[in-house]
């Protein structure tokens, strides 16, 4: 509904849900899944490196925990877990071509 009514009063949507992101509020945003997280460093590496530009020039991050028994994690820690499955367990396989046309996961090219 929300992507209806933003179109339906002849405005864009954030171009970044059509590559596949499902959250575009923030570059990358605290709360990504996976998929986003690995979407960024894919599609924006430029983004994950300012994050450790950042991380290394206050010596903090903003990354809730995701590797159990840590306090908070740094971009290189989330970016290992988003490369897993199975809870962190089992490393995936790398996506080994460009993705092409609309990944949209709310149906905004179809």
């Amino acid at each position: 509904m929300c992507f209806d009514y933003v179109q339906g009063h002849g405005e864009a949507v954030n171009p970044l849900y059509a590559l596949g992101f499902n959250r575009v509020g923030c570059a990358p945003c605290i709360n990504s899944g996976k998929e986003d997280v690995l979407n960024w460093d894919i599609r924006r590496p430029e983004m994950i490196e300012k994050i450790r530009g950042l991380e290394s020039r206050t010596g903090r991050t903003f990354f809730a925990p995701c590797v159990p028994g840590k306090y908070t994690n740094t971009i290189d820690e989330v970016l290992e877990w988003a490369r897993t499955s199975r809870g962190g367990r089992q490393q995936m396989f790398p996506i080994l071509h460009e993705r092409e046309g609309c990944e949209s996961k709310y149906g905004l090219c179809e």
